[in-house]
C-alpha cells in the first residue's frame, strides 16, 4: 500500500511505524497458517495494511487499535467488512482488553509498538485464554531473545517456553517502515503447548526463584545463587542432579531449572 496524503502521520508517543514493504505483509500474514473460519486477533491494526490481507484469508477478524484517530479512518477503510460482520474494530488499550471473551483456539497477529512489546508478552503467559498461535513483528533483538535456545536462555524465553514452542520467521529490515526505526525488526511464531510445561509447580514462584541467578549471569550459578541457599546446600543438590559447578544459568535445560527448584523449595 502507498500511504496517501489522507492518512494520518505516525505519532512517536504511541511508537507507530507503519510496515509498507507489500512482499513483508503478504508474508507475515502467511504465517499464521489461516483459515476462512479462524478467528483472528489483530493488535494494532494502524493504516490496516496487514489487515486487508488477513480478511482475505479469515472471515472473522477482530482488531484492537488504541487511536482513536486511526480507529475512525478504519471504519472508513472497511465499512463493508464491518457491517457484514467480517471485522469488528475495537478501539481500545490492549492491555485492557478481555481475552477471555475470545473462543478457544483463537491466533494472534501484531505489529507491537516497541514500547508495548515486554508488556504484551507477560500478558501472553499469565492470561487464561491463551491464543493457538501468534505471529509477532517485534524488534529483532527481541525476537532473537524470545527464540533463544539452551547456551542462550534469558527470563524472557523461558517464562515464553513454559506455554508456547518459539519460531524464529524471518529479519524485516528497518527501511521496510514509515517512518524508519531506529533499529530492524523481525517476526516471531509463537504455537501454543498442549498444556503448560510443569503443572506440578507455582510458575510464579518458579520464574521469581530464575530472576534470583540471572541477575548475577555471568557468575557461575551456584555462585548466583548462594544468596538464596547456603553454598553447602547447592553443592548437594548440584551433586544429587548430577550438574556441573561451573554451569552458568543460561545454560540449565528447562528441566534442570525444574530439578532445582523442587530439591530447593
Amino acid at each position: 500500500m502507498v500511504i496517501g496524503k489522507l492518512d494520518p502521520i505516525a505519532k512517536k508517543t504511541l511508537g507507530q511505524h507503519w510496515l509498507k514493504d507489500e512482499l513483508i505483509l503478504d508474508q507475515t500474514v502467511g504465517l499464521a497458517s489461516l483459515t476462512q473460519d479462524q478467528l483472528v486477533l489483530e493488535i494494532g491494526p494502524g493504516l490496516g495494511d496487514l489487515t486487508r490481507r488477513i480478511l482475505k484469508q479469515s472471515d472473522r477478524l477482530i482488531t484492537v487499535e488504541i487511536d482513536q484517530e486511526l480507529g475512525r479512518l478504519l471504519k472508513q477503510k472497511f465499512t463493508q467488512e464491518i457491517q457484514s460482520k467480517q471485522l469488528q474494530l475495537i478501539n481500545q488499550d490492549i492491555r485492557k482488553f478481555n481475552f477471555s471473551s475470545l473462543e478457544n483456539n483463537y491466533k494472534i497477529i501484531a505489529n507491537i509498538p516497541y514500547y508495548l512489546t515486554s508488556n504484551l508478552l507477560k500478558n501472553l503467559t499469565e492470561i487464561e485464554n491463551k491464543p493457538i498461535q501468534a505471529v509477532l513483528l517485534v524488534q529483532e533483538e527481541v525476537a532473537r531473545r524470545i527464540t533463544a535456545k539452551q547456551g542462550d536462555y534469558s527470563i524472557l524465553s523461558i517464562s515464553l517456553g513454559l506455554y508456547y514452542r518459539a519460531q524464529y520467521g524471518f529479519k524485516i529490515d528497518k527501511n521496510s517502515f514509515e517512518p524508519s526505526p531506529k533499529i530492524d525488526s523481525a517476526t516471531v511464531v509463537l504455537y501454543r503447548l498442549d498444556k503448560p510445561l510443569f503443572e506440578d509447580i507455582d510458575h510464579q514462584k518458579f520464574l521469581n526463584f530464575i530472576k534470583i541467578s540471572f541477575k548475577q549471569k555471568r557468575k557461575k550459578i551456584i555462585n548466583a545463587m548462594s544468596v538464596y541457599r547456603s553454598k553447602t546446600l547447592l553443592l548437594e543438590v548440584f551433586d544429587q542432579l548430577d550438574l556441573s559447578e561451573s554451569l552458568r544459568c543460561q545454560n540449565l535445560s528447562l528441566q534442570n531449572w525444574h530439578d532445582l527448584f523442587i530439591k530447593l523449595n
